[in-house]
């Protein structure tokens, strides 16, 4: 829970700080091991904002270390019902109220607690915070260590953040706790995928193949396993058993579209995949904003995670700096981090605006799309791996396209067009693509020279 809550400007003689500065100045006396000087401040913000959650919570956590757990447990209830009735964060309260019942002995009002956390946890994966989602999981974990939801839901943050190596331990763990079987193996064939470990990926999908046979995105994973790994004997089984599913209103709908491009489909079939995965993955796109009329240059933004040495990265860098700047003023929102290289660096200058918002929810993100007045907001990963698509459905720019990353319809309200050619998209073939398409008129692949 972010401490700050605002820029109220309090009295802190013998000066004025703002709240933010005044929990600033107590994070540097805590970090200095003098806690009777950071009370004093969070003490003097309760005196000018009673109902302050963040320096309740900062009290209380004092007050447990000391202790003090019953005066601890009275007022993180009262930063909680502050923190609710301001519909502000309570994962680090929830956290704390853990904390404080299991040192009072109480460990079924903990285990509320936690499972509270546990669901704010969710929210925040689902959000696409996934470092704030594993930081909330990380500690729920810490207090209930045999939970196997717990590990299982960690797990798979820790997959969407990246880290999958840390996410096979905690799947591993949780399989081992007892946690559902199909679910459990599905991830930790996607933690071992992503680590190289192709047979071990073979092996946990077909587990979970097994022991979930209705789990639609783990059927998908084991073909796609199989292809990786030539795995030819008995494949038709498995891509015709997949394929069925579209026939079946009640099967589990979420099967990865890239998967779907593998396979024997036809078009037709892919686009219903599309669609049946946005539906179920994605959040209901809000209704299309209209085209403001302003004079000035055209605002387009790119919204990525491969803004680095990625094979899409060194084919755009020099497509961005063609840009004419007397017509067109281009934003970059990055969130796949920086990894240091020249085709980072170059891409990064070509832009006139930069955003990093790897760390940052989709909302904020698209928050921050609409304030920058992007008029073209162009999506530059489609179902490829780290998209973060749900930051389109609020439709933060009028106009939302997709371009290059993946090959077919995304099948999603919230995209408006897809730029291709007529080689990769002839005519006639619109009837399978949910976006309007646009036809560039030779070759839409861009190639850097």
């Amino acid at each position: 829970m972010a401490p700050d809550f605002g820029t109220v400007t309090c009295p802190f003689a013998p000066m004025q700080l703002t709240v933010q500065d005044a929990f600033a100045l107590a994070a540097r006396h805590e970090a200095a091991g003098r806690a009777a000087d950071a009370r004093s401040v969070y003490d003097e913000i309760l005196s000018a904002l009673p109902e302050h959650p963040g320096a309740l919570l900062k009290i209380a956590v004092q007050e447990l270390a000391s202790g003090a757990h019953e005066r601890a447990r009275e007022r993180l209830e009262h930063a909680l019902a502050s923190a609710q009735r301001q519909m502000l964060p309570t994962q680090e309260i929830w956290l704390a109220l853990a904390r404080a019942h299991l040192a009072a002995g109480e460990p079924v009002a903990a285990a509320t607690a936690i499972e509270e956390a546990h669901t704010l946890g969710k929210r925040l994966k689902a959000s696409g915070a996934a470092v704030a989602a594993c930081a909330v999981l990380d500690e729920c974990v810490q207090l209930a260590p045999d939970d196997a939801g717990l590990r299982l839901t960690f797990g798979a943050v820790l997959i969407d953040a990246d880290r999958p190596a840390d996410a096979e331990r905690e799947l591993e763990r949780a399989i081992a706790l007892g946690a559902r079987e199909g679910e459990a193996w599905d991830n930790l064939g996607l933690a071992y995928q992503f680590q190289g470990k192709g047979e071990q990926a073979l092996f946990a999908f077909q587990r979970a193949a097994v022991a979930a046979p209705a789990l639609t995105p783990a059927l998908a994973n084991l073909v796609n396993a199989r292809y990786t790994l030539c795995e030819w004997d008995g494949l038709e089984a498995y891509e015709q058993r997949l394929i069925a599913t579209l026939d079946d209103p009640a099967s589990d709908p979420r099967w990865p579209p890239w998967i779907a491009l593998s396979l024997p489909t036809s078009s037709a079939q892919q686009l219903a995949v599309a669609r049946r995965w946005s539906k179920a993955m994605l959040p209901a796109p809000a209704p299309r904003r209209p085209v403001p009329s302003r004079s000035g240059r055209l605002r387009v933004g790119y919204l990525s995670g491969n803004f680095r040495d990625h094979p899409t990265g060194r084919l755009m860098a020099g497509l961005f700096e063609a840009h004419d700047r007397g017509r067109f003023e281009i934003t970059g929102y990055s969130y796949g981090g920086d990894d240091g290289s020249a085709t980072a660096a170059r891409i990064r200058v070509a832009f006139d605006r930069w955003r990093d918002v790897r760390d940052v929810a989709d909302a904020e993100v698209a928050r921050m799309i609409r304030d920058d007045g992007i008029d073209i907001l162009v999506d530059r990963h489609g179902y490829t791996l780290g998209d973060r698509l749900s930051i389109l459905a609020s439709r933060p720019a009028p106009v939302q396209v997709h371009y290059m990353s993946f090959p077919g319809t995304l099948g999603y309200d919230a995209i408006d067009s897809v730029i291709a050619d007529g080689e990769v998209i002839p005519p006639g073939d619109e009837a399978f693509f949910h976006e309007r398409v646009w036809r560039l008129p030779r070759c839409y692949y861009v190639n850097d020279s």
